[in-house]
């Protein structure tokens, strides 16, 4: 914003006295509080170990920065070193704070489309030499050469003469000199010290959302979970003198009664009381391809089509390679039966100002929650202001909540 590079100086006044306040921490006896670290720990591991599924792509490109030399990671750390913390360690803490985040050793980068933008400043002569390799440029920049004189007045492109270009983005930029008088004061403010009366910045407040309990929530007794919850299954039920083999998938489970619903391709349903505990059917006896289970006191049989994987729904495959009614390479269209009662969100708050709804997962099993909102505002969109308003608001909602 133009406030923003307007004060950028008071801001960066704002960061080191921050970090003085840092300071005078680390010199406390103690040092800073220990839960500081221990909640960033915590919150660390719970978005690792609950991390949702990234795209192969992405994953081979982290852990390849990750073996990058200069890192130094340790083989059994390349898959967790940067997304967790590890031990508390108050005198590397101390050590970063005094000997290198100060003004004398940092480099600022000031960017605001005030200044122009790229198209601005392309160049416009076709026979210009290509430009150098990223390596070439950055020897040869000669800093004290191409920077511009310290000054206290906001910066104006147009009177600061050509930029550089950046090899690599091709982004334009100005280097300045920062005046000694600003680095002072700048230094006076990072001193180890508390912050002024009249300032706003302190350390953090304990975070009392802090999860420690990652049990789930138990899912009602009529419609819980069981190993041939959305698989595929194949009944072997007597029609006539005959016994004749029916698909059908498993869509809900009644703990109370140990019954399984099975939806048949006809869209009818039908309960079946399962004749073993759930505890004895394990993946290793259901992926057996010579499983065959029983079900109503052994008087149907039925085998696996197809086991439901994790993180997915119910599987709708009504046959297999074997089913003799079944065309090569045919497959019956998945058609989901209606949800029960016990599955739809249920309204838990309703009143003028709110109404909110919740639905239990059945399919991540995860102890995370999704929070949807939608804010009703009839002014949100009746200005530009007013629309840039609502939208810094919902950034920041979702910036605390996550």
């Amino acid at each position: 914003s133009e406030d923003g590079v307007e004060h950028w100086r008071q801001v960066v006044s704002e960061l080191y006295q921050y970090i003085g306040m840092l300071r005078n921490g680390c010199r406390q006896e103690g040092g800073l509080p220990l839960w500081i670290h221990e909640e960033l720990r915590s919150i660390y591991d719970v978005a690792h170990k609950y991390a949702d599924e990234e795209p192969p792509e992405d994953f081979v490109v982290s852990l390849v920065e990750e073996m990058s030399p200069w890192l130094n990671t340790p083989p059994e750390r390349l898959i967790d070193a940067s997304g967790l913390l590890f031990e508390h360690d108050a005198d590397t803490a101390k050590s970063l704070l005094d000997d290198f985040f100060k003004p004398t050793n940092a480099r600022l980068d000031l960017s605001s489309t005030i200044f122009g933008r790229a198209g601005d400043y392309e160049e416009t002569d076709s026979s210009s030499s290509l430009p150098p390799s990223s390596m070439e440029f950055y020897k040869s920049f000669d800093l004290e050469q191409n920077c511009l004189p310290p000054s206290n007045e906001t910066f104006d492109p147009t009177k600061a003469g050509k930029p550089h270009i950046e090899p690599i983005f091709g982004t334009p930029f100005w280097c300045q000199s920062l005046d000694n008088q600003l680095l002072e004061e700048w230094t006076l403010c990072c001193e180890p010290q508390l912050p002024p009366p009249d300032s706003i910045l302190s350390l953090p407040e304990q975070n009392e959302f802090i999860p420690t309990d990652f049990s789930l929530k138990p899912l009602p007794p009529a419609d819980c979970d069981h190993p041939l919850l959305n698989c595929s299954i194949k009944l072997q039920i007597p029609v006539g003198k005959r016994k004749e083999w029916f698909p059908t998938t498993v869509t809900q489970y009644n703990g109370t009664k140990n019954q399984i619903l099975c939806a048949y391709e006809d869209e009818d349903e039908k309960w079946h009381k399962v004749d073993v505990p759930s505890s004895d059917l394990t993946q290793q006896k259901l992926q057996s391809p010579e499983f065959e289970g029983s079900l109503d006191n052994k008087k149907i049989k039925y085998r696996i089509v197809s086991l439901a994987l994790e993180g997915e729904r119910a599987s709708f495959k009504f046959g297999d390679e074997s089913d003799w009614d079944v065309e090569e390479g045919k497959s019956f269209p998945a058609i989901p039966p209606v949800a029960s009662p016990s599955r739809l969100p249920k309204l838990v708050v309703n009143t003028n100002e709110l109404k909110l709804w919740h639905v239990q997962d059945r399919v991540f099993k995860r102890p995370v929650a999704e929070l949807r909102l939608q804010l009703n505002c009839a002014e949100a969109n009746k200005s530009v202001l007013n629309e840039a308003c609502a939208e810094l608001l919902v950034n920041l909602v979702i910036h605390n909540l996550s």
